[in-house]
């Protein structure tokens, strides 16, 4: 996969300052001093943020007032024109660049950088990357062996990024469709949650088997520990992760009727579950857009089991795959009661 960077401006976002510190011209990319490895720097970066376990795919969220989305679908629609390419790509880059700085700003987190904003191809298909760059401080060793401290340096091509996005250049951005890559990973404790994603790209994470794996248990655990006495919703969670672990694709509507009725209360048992289903539904839809009740379940992603205090002082994990044959667990009145058989081989290890 061959990537080719042919247009590139950065902006600095000065968190410390009043505003940040816009370019009005792109770099010139033939006049760098190494152009070559500056661009494998750049590339090497792209290549290593698209495949972090971090990097969702996305589509654009609100297509009629998407902010970012706009911003791109402007640089598109000159980019066969080459006289006109870079004045668009300076404008709507600085556009991107003040919200990105503003978002920061109301923020918590103070985070400096830069912000690069790249056009390149694939294969021939055009992208646009935004890549949040952190600043560094590197320490150069000099021919008299003196040592000179440089700072505000770009990261390390062996460093990953946190903030990125790598965007399709689309004639059209169609719901449910695949339109970018996303990196956002939280870099402190004093970091909003995924800012970048929500709030300056606004996009949602396009479902697939592995993320409806994981949130098909995160809403099911929500929806029904409050439903189901403790025992009970224990054998709906086992039900639930031996459907899982079975090769077959998994249906809301088929799937979750047989694991659920016989353990509601008799009254309920004959009941509508479709309350049920229409409150799984709507969850997964907050983050996630289009289909999202038909599935292949993905084995890797069911949770162990894990049971802890309130006040987290004892917790005790079960993995997924061990043998059921080789121990017994039952919660009753709120008394948790794990025998482990002697098969098993347990033994005090500290």
């Amino acid at each position: 996969m061959s990537i080719e960077i042919s247009k590139m401006i950065v902006h600095k976002l000065n968190i410390k300052g009043n505003l940040p510190i816009l370019s009005d011209s792109c770099i010139d990319i033939e006049s760098l001093e190494d152009t070559q490895e500056a661009l494998d720097f750049f590339v090497t970066h792209i290549e290593q943020s698209k495949n972090q376990g971090f990097v969702k795919k996305c589509q654009f969220w609100d297509l009629n007032d998407n902010t970012v989305k706009k911003s791109i679908e402007n640089i598109i629609e000159k980019i066969e024109n080459s006289e006109e390419l870079e004045a668009v790509l300076i404008e709507e880059s600085k556009k991107m660049a003040l919200k990105f700085a503003k978002l920061i700003r109301g923020t918590a987190s103070k985070s400096d950088g830069s912000l690069f904003f790249l056009l390149y191809t694939v294969e021939g298909k055009n992208s646009i990357a935004i890549m949040k760059m952190d600043p560094d401080t590197g320490i150069e060793v000099r021919d008299d062996l003196s040592i000179m401290v440089r700072k505000d340096m770009l990261p390390s091509k062996r460093e990953k990024l946190h903030k990125a996005a790598f965007i399709k250049c689309l004639d059209q951005y169609n719901s449910n469709q695949l339109h970018l890559f996303a990196l956002d990973r939280q870099k402190s404790s004093e970091e909003p949650a995924k800012y970048f994603m929500e709030s300056f790209l606004n996009v949602k994470v396009l479902p697939d088997d592995e993320n409806l794996t994981i949130e098909y248990q995160k809403t099911m655990t929500k929806t029904f520990q409050e439903v189901l006495p403790d025992n009970v919703f224990m054998e709906f969670s086992q039900r639930l992760k031996r459907r899982f672990q079975e090769e077959r694709y998994f249906t809301l509507e088929d799937d979750f009727p047989p694991l659920i009725r016989d353990l509601l209360p008799s009254e309920e048992q004959d009941s509508d579950l479709n309350y049920y289903m229409d409150i799984v539904k709507h969850d997964l839809r907050k983050k996630h857009p289009g289909e999202v009740t038909g599935f292949m379940p993905v084995a890797e992603k069911i949770n162990n089991d894990v049971y802890r205090t309130r006040d987290k002082g004892i917790e005790i994990t079960i993995n997924k795959n061990i043998d059921k044959e080789l121990y017994d667990i039952s919660i009753e009145d709120g008394t948790l009661t794990l025998i482990i058989h002697p098969e098993s081989g347990v033994r005090q290890i500290k």
